[in-house]
């Protein structure tokens, strides 16, 4: 009895599917390989235009579909999150770049000003 309760629970897996399912579970095996190991902006097209279109309870990788879209989001927010460290490295970098500039031109124009000074009142003196 509980084998039968077990297998009614899960009549949503492959072994319990007709054949048409086996042929989209392995038509969509390529699309996971390219997600596991190929590029993000693959993973996010895939992911929100192809996955998401699908039936999903009706193939027995829909399990396999939400880990996937776990994944490609996971991948997804790590490169945004580099991308803005990135960014604020960059801004933080120019910042700094600016600020030892202006402090290095304000301190030449400060000295050039102290010369003219100390020159003027030497003349003024000294004549």
């Amino acid at each position: 009895m509980f084998r039968v309760l077990h297998r009614r629970r899960q009549s949503h897996d492959f072994t319990y599917l007709p054949q048409q399912a086996y042929t989209h579970q392995s038509k969509f095996n390529s699309y996971f390989r390219a997600l596991q190991y190929g590029s993000l902006l693959g993973a996010q097209i895939l992911t929100f235009h192809k996955l998401q279109a699908l039936p999903l309870a009706r193939y027995p990788f829909y399990r396999w579909v939400d880990w996937v879209e776990k994944v490609a989001v996971l991948r997804a927010a790590a490169v945004v999150v580099v991308v803005v460290v990135v960014i604020v490295v960059v801004v933080v970098v120019v910042v700094v770049v600016v600020v030892v500039v202006v402090v290095i031109v304000v301190a030449v124009a400060v000295m050039i000003v102290v010369v003219l000074v100390v020159v003027v009142v030497v003349v003024v003196v000294v004549v």
